[in-house]
């Protein structure tokens, strides 16, 4: 199984995507990653998903994330 805790969210300066980062947690290792998902606004679909595993395959959690306008 896999958990996941959001920390931060932020939206596209459209109003168009929502999107949330923080840690998802790998029950099996403990370890963690960044993890960070964009979702339709309007209809709550994802978008796409992302994670993010460090160097050191250590625990990673994003706390913070930032949007800006294309180009």
């Amino acid at each position: 199984g896999d958990h996941t805790y959001p920390s931060a969210l932020a939206v596209s300066p459209d109003g168009s995507t929502v999107y949330v980062t923080g840690v998802s947690d790998l029950v099996s290792s403990g370890t963690g990653d960044y993890a960070t998902v964009a979702y339709n606004a309007v209809t709550g679909a994802q978008r796409w998903a992302s994670l993010y595993a460090g160097p050191a395959d250590d625990r990673d959690q994003a706390n913070a994330v930032a949007v800006s306008p294309p180009g």
